[in-house]
């Protein structure tokens, strides 16, 4: 039986959720079930341990935090940056395509030969 097989019959159980507070613990018992005892040192819960462990699993919520397109998680970002930092960033972006264009001009100018 493969992993994929083994997770549908866990997350299949009775009381296995996704959703709210039961569903953080039940992400706790699947990775408790796959290894992490949550007991080291640092990290009180397995969750924590095998996110620790698992750079790829963090990039996913990052990547799925993203593409939720949630209004509010897009306010309390806001919030928390401030307008400079958006005002900054835009500011950065500009720099870079004029960089970019004037490069790309000289090269069209040359021949491509500095």
């Amino acid at each position: 039986m493969g992993i994929e097989r083994l997770i549908e019959r866990f997350t299949s159980r009775p009381g296995f959720s996704t959703y709210g507070d039961s569903g953080v613990e039940s992400m706790n018992e699947l990775a408790k079930a796959i290894g992490y005892n949550g007991h080291s040192f640092r990290y009180g819960s397995p969750i924590e341990e095998f996110l620790s462990d698992n750079p790829g699993a963090m990039e996913a919520i990052r990547n799925w935090i993203s593409e939720a397109g949630v209004p509010e998680w897009e306010d309390s970002l806001k919030g928390v940056l401030g307008p400079e930092d958006d005002e900054e960033e835009e500011d950065n972006l500009e720099s870079e395509r004029r960089t970019e264009n004037f490069y790309h001009e000289d090269e069209e100018k040359t021949g491509g030969n500095f």
